[in-house]
């Protein structure tokens, strides 16, 4: 599945129209989810009183098999495509409200997933660009005085009030116990008191320690025994509630992944399997300049290598899935956008003789 992305041909070429049907089938998934888990989320707060069913994994509940980071990695894109993709069939005219409407369900929607790394990218990557991109047209500088007091109000309110928003990223703060992930005896540390990141910290350090000393340098684990190494290692440092058996079980590390989807790799196909795994990811880079949607594409593969650096995410068919089918449509795109400026060359060329 990792080589997906890279081998796509220019036999099939992708039209601007069918671009279009295809992003605004994924932004009409999205808000529907968005629909259906914020209403049943609200009618649950409204009979039980309690406001974390509003909020990260209680929020994505009534859809099955998906964690709130991964639909918030979703989410985000699909923000991003109301916000950047040149719209020129769909929410045109009369129908431009509906956009404005989806994007603030969407905004509401990926605020309560509580992803506290994609959060920071909304504010530091999304809001930057889309406001300088509304600075271009039309009376840009009210526009962007208007959209720039909502999203420091908005930045505003989730760090003033009280919320559990705020409570995930004071956990990693007022933690602060990345030393924790360094020690060589557990039986005394309280695995469920530990924060996401000193066990994101704790899990990369014993990938690194079984690569050392198994010498995994080159040919890594294999795809089958990582989970095993990293069960045998952190069994070793006698972690609580661990034992050897499955179903008895009951540590939160057990059968955990690296949460890095280059340390993963490495772990399991050595060197050669990192640097191949860059390339897919990175090489993306080099083109995006050249596609019609490029600030677009821009954000998804920026966004998606800094979700790589904290999720293993090509490890599960939540994350390959996505991020093989977009990242093909890009090269599809290019490879399109070459092949009509090599005909538009040649054209040129056969006239001129």
């Amino acid at each position: 599945m990792l080589l997906l992305p890279i081998v796509v041909g220019a036999g099939t070429t992708l039209k601007r129209q069918s671009v279009e049907n295809i992003f605004l089938a994924f932004v009409s998934g999205i808000s529907v989810a968005a629909l259906i888990c914020i209403t049943a989320a609200t009618r649950s707060y409204l009979s039980t009183g309690d406001i974390e069913v509003l909020f990260y994994n209680k929020l994505v509940k009534p859809i099955d098999d998906i964690h709130a980071v991964y639909m918030a990695w979703y989410a985000l894109f699909s923000l991003s495509a109301l916000l950047f993709f040149p719209w020129g069939r769909f929410f045109v005219g009369s129908w431009r409200v509906l956009r404005f409407i989806l994007i603030a369900l969407q905004i509401v929607f990926f605020i309560l997933l509580s992803s506290k790394t994609l959060i920071v990218l909304f504010f530091l990557i999304i809001t930057p660009f889309y406001l300088r991109k509304t600075l271009k047209t039309r009376f840009g500088t009210a526009k962007v005085a208007i959209l720039a007091t909502a999203a420091v109000a908005l930045f505003t309110a989730l760090v003033v009030t009280e919320n559990p928003i705020k409570e995930r990223y004071n956990d990693v703060i007022q933690k602060n116990d990345l030393n924790k992930a360094f020690l060589t005896d557990y039986r005394e540390v309280d695995e469920s008191r530990l924060s996401n990141l000193t066990i994101r910290v704790f899990s990369w350090r014993i990938g690194i320690e079984n690569i050392i000393d198994n010498n995994l340098w080159l040919t890594g684990c294999g795809s089958g025994d990582w989970q095993e190494l990293q069960n045998q290692r952190f069994g070793r440092y006698h972690v609580q509630n661990w034992d050897k058996t499955y179903f008895d079980n009951t540590s939160e590390l057990y059968n955990i992944n690296l949460h890095n989807m280059f340390l993963q790799s490495f772990l399991m196909i050595g060197l050669p399997g990192l640097l191949l795994c860059m390339i897919i990811i990175l090489s993306p880079f080099l083109y995006v300049r050249k596609i019609i949607y490029s600030s677009l594409f821009f954000i998804f593969h920026l966004v998606g290598f800094a979700f790589m650096m904290q999720e293993s995410a090509l490890q599960s068919h939540a994350g390959v899935i996505y991020y093989c089918f977009f990242t093909q449509i890009f090269w599809n795109i290019y490879y399109s956008d070459s092949m009509g400026k090599n005909m538009q060359m040649n054209i040129s060329k056969s006239k001129k003789v």
